[in-house]
């Protein structure tokens, strides 16, 4: 999940001297020194704060250059990685995908007669891009109406790259949920599987109201109320519900009421929708009607055969790119696309499935000498109680992604630089470590957790892995105080 991190206050006196030693007296040189000038320090911050004394804490940090070990508290016992789940979402998708893979969306024709501008059937395939978007099936029907493609006689969408289960493992653990943090998952996707309601303030007093993305009925306006005043304040209420549609398969219908101040002009609202790869089909025929082509509404999911004539296609960015939304911006969709995208390397005709990915995934934690009958991990996000795994564990997935020079400059790319930008961007905004420490965060209501790389001037990065399980719900801010606290302490005991 997203963490939101507020501006971190000045250090107290007990911990100033740990983040911001004189040159006159520096930590001790000697590992030994050192390693017992930081336990003192990070000790002494762990019984400082009191609301955390019931809540399990793990702390494991190590020197990538020898492997020394600077501090460890229950580092190895399992705990709930919350988004740092990721960490290990992102690895193996580098080991196994590859920093420069691309995902491919592609359409495909059967019984293409170019001198008519007639195409019998038409298969939109999906490839498995988390960052498909409306505008890129926009572009795909320009494609083709550039081509001189005028009638489509039928249209079907091809999701075969993943099974039919959309929702990755322990999401049902919240099925009334709604929020985009909660997406499903398809091979087809579009607008990160989230419907976006506009309401457009005009001259009028009623909003005009604006869907994306389009479609011919996936999506279904219920009722929309959204009262306009030049004296009223901002507030929009939505409901995106699951539903049958008139030919049984399920739709989203929406509903949104409120009012808005006209001065803001357009306001907005996100839920997750359903069916997604039938709403990126619609879409694409919403886009390729606008082109001016007489297109057949999806006739449904047919897998294309083989020896069709590609008629289009689009392209993603590179994964290595795409990764900074999994690092840097804990986005849970992005994450759950690309552990499934592990798991098709190999997979059968039936498409890949949750089992493939995880699988994927202990492979690769297995070939870093990790003990796998020790690890749980459900799906690519953290969202949930999907995952046991330690921090010393945890580590050592950071260390592989940082000894490859292969996977190194894309893995450290891809995380939140502290006090610079993603949730570590108001976190370290007045401390010396500012922008010398590289992370992921995660946030569960009784978890916190930080892992990542601390560099210095001088010297060989740390890897570290900060957990806070079973905390009170009200000590968020403190837990993440806490390892703001510890992050300085190595940071400084090193320099």
């Amino acid at each position: 999940m997203i963490a939101t991190a507020s501006r971190r206050q000045a250090p107290g006196p007990a911990v100033a001297a740990a983040e911001a030693p004189t040159q006159g007296a520096p930590p001790p040189h000697f590992l030994t020194d050192k390693q017992a000038w930081i336990t003192a320090h990070i000790d002494a911050r762990i019984a400082a704060t009191p609301s955390l004394a019931q809540a399990r804490i793990a702390v494991f940090a190590q020197r990538l250059a020898d492997g020394a070990i600077l501090y460890q508290r229950d580092g190895d016992a399992p705990y709930n990685l919350a988004s740092n789940a990721k960490l290990i979402t992102a690895v193996t998708a580098l080991t196994v995908l590859g920093p420069s893979y691309r995902f491919t969306t592609a359409v495909y024709a059967k019984g293409y007669h170019a001198g008519a501008g007639t195409i019998e059937a038409l298969f939109l395939r999906g490839g498995g891009d988390p960052t498909l978007t409306e505008d890129d099936l926009s572009a795909l029907a320009k494609a083709l109406a550039a081509r001189g493609v005028r009638t489509v006689r039928q249209v079907y969408w091809d999701d075969g790259m993943f099974d039919d289960v959309g929702d990755p493992p322990r999401f049902d653990d919240a099925p009334e949920e709604r929020a985009p943090f909660r997406a499903s998952t398809s091979a087809l996707s579009v607008n990160g599987n989230v419907v976006r309601v506009e309401a457009l303030a005009g001259n009028g007093g009623s909003a005009a109201i604006e869907v994306h993305p389009p479609t011919l009925g996936a999506i279904k306006v219920k009722a929309a109320a959204i009262v306009v005043g030049d004296d009223r304040r901002s507030a929009m209420m939505m409901w995106a519900r699951p539903q049958r549609g008139k030919d049984g398969a399920m739709i989203t219908e929406i509903e949104v009421r409120g009012s808005m101040a006209r001065r803001d002009g357009v306001i907005s609202q996100r839920r997750r929708l359903e069916s997604p790869a039938r709403v990126a089909a619609e879409c694409f025929v919403y886009y390729l009607r606008k082109q001016g082509i007489k297109a057949a509404a999806p006739a449904g999911r047919r897998i294309a055969p083989p020896a069709l004539t590609l008629v289009a296609a689009h392209t993603s960015a590179p994964l290595a790119q795409i990764l900074g939304a999994v690092g840097k911006h804990s986005n849970n969709f992005v994450a759950e696309m690309i552990f499934k995208a592990t798991g098709a390397v190999g997979a059968g005709a039936s498409g890949a499935t949750w089992g493939d990915a995880q699988r994927a995934a202990t492979n690769m934690l297995a070939s870093l000498g990790i003990d796998t009958a020790s690890v749980r991990l459900e799906n690519g996000s953290g969202l949930y109680d999907a995952s046991a795994v330690s921090a010393a564990q945890l580590v050592a997935v950071i260390a592989a992604g940082m000894r490859s020079w292969r996977l190194q400059p894309e893995f450290i790319a891809s995380l939140a630089i502290g006090g610079h930008d993603g949730t570590l961007a108001s976190r370290y905004y007045d401390m010396p470590v500012r922008g010398y420490v590289r992370g992921k965060t995660g946030t569960l209501d009784r978890v916190s957790t930080l892992a990542g790389i601390i560099g210095t001037n001088t010297l060989d990065p740390i890897a570290f892995a900060i957990f806070v399980n079973d905390m009170p719900i009200a000590a968020k801010a403190d837990a993440r105080q806490l390892q703001d606290e510890i992050v300085a302490a190595l940071f400084s005991g090193l320099r």
